[in-house]
């Protein structure tokens, strides 16, 4: 696979459970179901969130979703695939938002002939690409990890503070003889 990049999810997912079934033992998950290794797979890809919830509706237990992340993500070309994916999901919006451009510039050029033309289809085609292009910049935010939250807890003190902390807990500690 290093030689060449998946072009398609399936490809990738094809390619990665083929190493891990040939790395683990014949009882793993990527063996005895390789159908549900592969649904994990794509969520892990495509998706990555409300992990709890895609468990509960397809029947995956907690570690197992973890266990196939891990050799999913475990894969040195696993970065790589997710920034091309990245980079399409780019490019459909664009793509949507030239079309919705396009749609509204004909309507409104043609706003004089309101009496030919039939608005409420046009809205109406106008309200699904627009429903279309809601979900893709989520899609991709969820892609390149701008989605993720990281929590950073940061504990700053001198070491004057820290010496007067441990000669407090010194005093405060009892002598036992053994």
């Amino acid at each position: 696979m290093s030689n060449e990049l998946a072009t398609t999810t399936e490809d990738y997912i094809a390619k990665r459970l083929k190493t891990v079934q040939g790395e683990m033992r014949h009882n793993a998950i990527c063996n005895k179901s390789p159908a549900q290794w592969c649904l994990i797979a794509k969520h892990v890809l495509e998706d990555g969130m409300d992990i709890e919830k895609f468990n509960a509706a397809n029947g995956v237990k907690h570690w197992t979703y973890f266990e196939v992340r891990k050799q999913v993500r475990g894969d040195k070309d696993f970065e790589e695939f997710r920034n091309a994916v990245a980079v399409k999901s780019a490019i459909a919006y664009e793509m949507g938002e030239e079309l919705e451009n396009v749609v509204t510039a004909k309507m409104l050029t043609r706003i004089d002939d309101i009496d030919d033309i039939d608005f409420k289809e046009a809205s109406q085609a106008l309200a699904q690409i627009g429903r279309n292009n809601s979900a893709k910049p989520a899609r991709f935010q969820k892609l390149t990890g701008a989605a993720t939250q990281r929590v950073v807890v940061e504990h700053k003190t001198t070491l004057d503070e820290a010496a007067a902390f441990a000669l407090e807990a010194i005093k405060e500690a009892e002598v036992v003889d053994v």
